[in-house]
């Protein structure tokens, strides 16, 4: 009793409080004003054996990494073009690694068509350009529908399950 009391005493003192000050509370910016969220994050191109990918869409051992070589700026816009506007990360392997797209992998796995449309991630994490990934097998234990946890903090899906593959950990 004296909880509900003290609330509706509090919430009376808040109201009388806006009005005193001559204005509604406004939960929302006034419709004439924009709002825009943007997301932009730089993703720099990542080159191995002349195929494309980002770090976000590579699965590969980083022993299995002989050098890197990065761009940054306009140079490396000028060695790749519009392409490497973020920066671009050149690898060179130690030895002969396969690497394979999303649709090898996809049937070296035996995923159905079905889960074929579902949204991409390794390890959980969302992958932004499923076409670029680029994948050594040995180094991917499963692909396998997982559902999307609705307590994560952060959601980059509507749908209720994706596509995840699993990597050697």
């Amino acid at each position: 009793m004296k909880t509900r009391l003290a609330l509706t005493l509090l919430l009376l003192t808040c109201c009388l409080t806006i009005q005193a000050q001559g204005s509604e509370p406004q939960f929302f910016p006034p419709a004439s004003q924009n709002v825009h969220v943007t997301t932009t994050v730089a993703r720099p191109l990542v080159v191995i054996d002349a195929k494309e990918t980002t770090m976000e869409a590579l699965i590969l051992d980083k022993e299995e990494i002989q050098s890197i070589k990065v761009y940054k700026g306009d140079k490396a816009v000028e060695k790749f073009g519009r392409k490497g506007k973020d920066g671009v990360v050149v690898m060179e392997l130690k030895e002969a690694v396969p690497l394979a797209r999303l649709a090898e992998v996809l049937k070296h796995f035996n995923v159905t068509e079905q889960a074929k449309k579902l949204t991409i991630a390794i390890d959980g994490r969302h992958v932004p350009d499923p076409e670029l990934l680029l994948a050594d097998l040995r180094q991917i234990s499963k692909v396998e529908v997982t559902g999307y946890d609705v307590t994560s903090p952060s959601r980059w899906t509507f749908d209720e399950e994706y596509l995840n593959i699993v990597t050697v950990q």
